[in-house]
């Protein structure tokens, strides 16, 4: 093979398969290029029925808009009362049908009269997607004036009046609900206000109710037992042993109740020794709790008689006990709780 022909032939090969990309790129540009302009598409038709009408009359305009995007399309209305002598009524999409995975279709119908005997040109409705504008076919509506029998003028009717629609009884309830409401309103506040007077009668014509009792310590309940006692004068009457029996029941009912021991069975030995066991030595000491204990079982058990003054005497020394160990009892308490308190901190 010369040098020529081998050039030729290089050149042929490159040539033709340049040719053969270049057509791919065309075919490739030819099928993509429909689809792109499909999904910007967007196509609008319209149709008038019927045509011609009286005045007064309506006439039904159906739109048919197809559209890739429906997010950004908007609708092209032309009608303008004021210049068309065409009035509409209303509006309303009736229909949204999917023709396929991308395009769907709107169904809308606007109703349209005129009061004016003429050809009524309604111009084209349009539609916008983008930049891209698509409008239908102009519509024409032809309005005629009502045939008039002018030869039988008699036979016209008269004008009417104002047509009144009657109420329905959800409509007469719903003006008469503010009334029935204000009535109910002032009907309650009447009855509240005489509720609350004879309330308030009543309350005046109730007895103050008595004030509490201040409670009382044991030890006043004690002085109070004893003075009672002393009150009966039992030992002027002879009656020692019964007075000194008395007497030492309140007394270790008191020491049962301050101290928390159960003195109502013990002898006065037991006594003294349960109060020194309790911490209660030094008062028991002091207040001669012993020689006390010791005359009141003379009194009850060996049938001693002692002089009205003398059994004044030993009720004074059973007060002056009990209200030592009283005060001993409480201080012991309120030291108990601080120890527990500053435990607990």
């Amino acid at each position: 093979m010369n040098t020529e022909y081998r050039g030729y032939w290089f050149m042929n090969r490159h040539a033709h398969n340049l040719s053969k990309h270049l057509w791919g790129v065309v075919l490739l540009l030819f099928t993509l290029l429909p689809q792109a302009l499909h999904s910007q598409e967007a196509k609008i038709t319209t149709s008038i029925a019927p045509d011609e009408i009286q005045i007064g009359e309506v006439a039904i305009i159906d739109i048919v808009i197809r559209t890739s995007d429906l997010e950004n399309t908007y609708f092209i209305n032309p009608i303008d009362t004021a210049q068309l002598r065409a009035e509409a009524l209303s509006f309303e999409i009736t229909d949204t049908i999917d023709v396929d995975n991308t395009t769907k279709e709107l169904h809308a119908r606007m109703a349209v009269t005129s009061f004016d005997s003429t050809l009524v040109v309604i111009p084209a409705f349009g539609v916008r997607v983008g930049d891209q504008e698509s409008f239908a076919n102009p519509l024409t509506l032809k309005v005629n004036l009502p045939k008039v029998d002018m030869e039988h003028p008699d036979q016209f009717n008269d004008i009417k009046g104002v047509w009144a629609l009657p109420y329905t009884w959800g409509e007469i309830f719903l003006m008469a609900l503010p009334w029935l409401l204000g009535l109910l309103v002032l009907i309650g506040g009447f009855l509240g206000y005489k509720y609350y007077r004879r309330r308030k009668e009543k309350l005046a014509l109730r007895p103050a109710p008595p004030s509490p009792t201040p409670s009382l310590s044991e030890l006043q309940r004690y002085e109070m037992a004893l003075e009672a006692l002393n009150a009966r004068h039992l030992p002027e009457q002879g009656l020692q042993r019964e007075y000194y029996t008395e007497l030492d029941i309140l007394s270790r009912t008191f020491v049962r109740t301050t101290t928390g021991i159960d003195t109502l069975e013990m002898t006065s030995r037991q006594l003294l020794r349960a109060l020194s066991q309790a911490g209660f030595h030094s008062l028991v000491n002091e207040q001669k709790l012993d020689e006390l204990t010791e005359r009141v079982d003379l009194a009850k058990f060996a049938k001693v008689v002692y002089t009205p003054s003398e059994a004044e005497n030993d009720s004074k020394h059973w007060l002056r006990v009990a209200q030592a160990l009283y005060q001993a009892s409480q201080e012991k308490t309120d030291t108990t709780e601080k120890e527990k308190k500053g435990g607990n901190a």
